[in-house]
């Protein structure tokens, strides 16, 4: 079993927050803070996810003394960073899941046209910028995937930018040629840009390099149209790698299961 002790100065930090101890926000603050030190101290230590962790050092609400799986710490910790705002980190070896929205989240990929370009971007994209996909999934106001960059030195700017504009520009000249009318859904209001297609800014970019939060996070990805609804299993949605991954049939997007952590 592993053993982690706070240092008091960790501990101490919190009550310079202006907080009250009682206050639900020092709650949440504590919560947060509590599993991202466990989390670097997990990914630093090595600790292997089928571990136990001792925690020792911190009774703040009566809380953190206790014994935790590492698997537990992982996902905790995984939750709260996506909850909270947080710098990506274009590191070599990492992995990143990258999500990003339709204009407020407007169902623009509902349309096969769109998936369709959407798909092909990724494909010249991940040639241009030599990156691996390890999962993705196309939902109606958004999608997912999960990318290996293969270089030490690449932009996660770049290749979403790769995938992001040539959907953006094709639909536009798209509906402005077959359906003037539906730009109003795409029009912003501004005299540039005039329409969006993509919700402004770089959408959602998290680091993976542990094996099982990378295999967690997969798991996510192909369950998305199975909690919306849209299917009862993951194998039949589409516009997903859940069905190249667990059959071994080709998707309009093949995955590269040779760079996946066993």
């Amino acid at each position: 079993m592993a053993s982690c002790k706070f240092p008091r100065e960790f501990r101490d930090s919190l009550l310079y927050t202006g907080l009250s101890p009682n206050s639900i926000n020092a709650y949440l603050a504590a919560v947060r803070a509590f599993y991202r030190f466990l989390h670097n101290y997990v990914r630093k230590s090595r600790v292997p996810p089928t571990a136990d962790i001792r925690v020792s050092g911190w009774r703040m609400w009566g809380l953190f003394n206790s014994t935790i799986p590492a698997s537990i710490i992982i996902l905790m910790a995984s939750n709260e960073l996506r909850k909270s705002k947080r710098k990506s980190f274009n590191d070599p070896g990492h992995a990143h899941e990258l999500t990003c929205s339709c204009y407020k989240r407007q169902t623009f990929l509902k349309s096969k046209d769109a998936k369709t370009m959407l798909a092909s971007a990724l494909n010249s994209a991940r040639i241009k910028y030599q990156f691996d996909i390890r999962a993705w999934v196309f939902m109606p106001e958004h999608f997912h995937m999960m990318i290996f960059p293969r270089l030490d030195i690449y932009s996660i700017s770049d290749i979403l930018k790769a995938i992001k504009q040539p959907v953006a520009q094709k639909m536009v000249n798209l509906l402005k040629e077959k359906n003037p009318r539906a730009l109003r859904y795409l029009e912003t209001g501004l005299a540039s840009p005039r329409y969006r297609f993509w919700q402004d800014g770089g959408g959602y970019d998290r680091n993976y390099w542990r094996a099982e939060e990378i295999r967690i996070q997969v798991d996510y990805i192909h369950n998305n149209p199975v909690k919306r609804g849209l299917v009862e299993s993951a194998i039949e949605y589409e516009w997903s790698s859940a069905r190249e991954w667990l059959t071994g049939e080709n998707a309009i997007i093949p995955i590269d299961r040779e760079s996946y952590p066993i």
